[in-house]
């Protein structure tokens, strides 16, 4: 539901390098959550609630499929190994309806809000620290919490925040 006033003010990353670690944490997080808490087998929880973990946790994987697309590729120029055998009109078909049923789930889930060019390169950017993340659901231990260095003027960030979303009382 849209709402005419700004419901929170926060202070993002201030560089591409205090956002990866932002994510990194994040994805760490994520992932003692589905260690520890074993979300999809707990006792107690709906099958909503398990669809929400999945939802949530699961995406931090997707950074494997990306350089899956950019790895399997390079094998089969560097290597000559196919790894799908089928005949061109048939793998053609597979893939423009699994590709056309990709981009309207999208498209109709991101309301708009994830163009497909801009999607996928901030998949690119954060992909390393989300391998990264993934790779921590196979260590034990505690891990150091690092903040993310934040800097902002908030007088300049109410201003902006008037600008797009009407006057503000804040």
């Amino acid at each position: 539901m849209y709402h005419n006033e700004v419901l929170a003010h926060g202070l993002a990353a201030r560089d591409a390098a205090e956002y990866q670690a932002q994510r990194l944490r994040w994805g760490t997080g994520a992932m003692q959550v589905l260690r520890l808490e074993h979300p999809f087998t707990r006792a107690g929880l709906s099958l909503g609630q398990r669809f929400a973990y999945a939802a949530t946790l699961l995406g931090w994987f997707d950074a494997w499929r990306t350089l899956g697309y950019v790895l399997v590729p390079l094998a089969v120029v560097f290597t000559g190994a196919v790894p799908i055998r089928a005949p061109v009109a048939t793998f053609g078909a597979v893939f423009a309806v699994a590709f056309a049923l990709q981009r309207l789930a999208i498209a109709v889930l991101s309301r708009g809000y994830a163009p497909q060019g801009m999607a996928t390169v901030f998949g690119f950017v954060r992909m390393q620290s989300s391998i990264r993340a993934t790779l921590t659901y196979f260590t034990r231990g505690e891990r150091q919490f690092r903040v993310t260095a934040k800097q902002g003027n908030d007088e300049r960030r109410r201003i902006q925040a008037q600008g797009r979303f009407g006057s503000s009382s804040q």
